[in-house]
């Protein structure tokens, strides 16, 4: 059976701009994800930055913090998906064209199914995404 898990980056950031439209959209998403057998991971690059349980952080071992661009090398993050019995990668959340192309080479070269959605996405400039989406990644398959 395939278990799916959702790696939502820089909700720190996310609840920070709450009070914009597609952050509201994204921390309505994710709620909605919580309904669904769907294990929510939350990755951060920022240790000092805190993040708080609440209704969609639930608790301190869903959060992820790393310092590289790439989450699987000084993070627990493997460790954590395979305790889980995680197959399949959802990438979600605030978009850091790096973070993300690194995250999802190393998940797929791990021996992860990468999935991204594109519509749960923010960035700065669409163009981050659309590079990200029409990039090499999808030579993988």
């Amino acid at each position: 059976m395939n278990k799916l898990a959702a790696l939502c980056f820089g909700i720190e950031e996310i609840y920070n701009n709450e009070s914009n439209t597609e952050e509201q959209e994204m921390l309505s998403f994710l709620r909605k994800v919580l309904n669904y057998n769907v294990k929510l991971f939350f990755i951060s690059q920022n240790k000092e930055n805190k993040i708080e349980t609440n209704d969609i952080v639930r608790n301190n071992e869903d959060i992820i913090y790393c310092s590289s661009p790439n989450t699987f090398l000084d993070s627990d993050l493997d460790k954590q998906l395979k305790k889980n019995s995680i197959s399949h990668i959802i990438l979600l959340g605030k978009m850091y064209p790096m973070v993300m192309e690194a995250t999802s080479y190393n998940a797929y070269f791990h021996g992860y199914q990468v999935i991204a959605l594109e519509d749960m996405m923010i960035s700065e400039t669409k163009e981050d995404i659309q590079d990200f989406f029409h990039g090499s990644i999808y030579t993988l398959d």
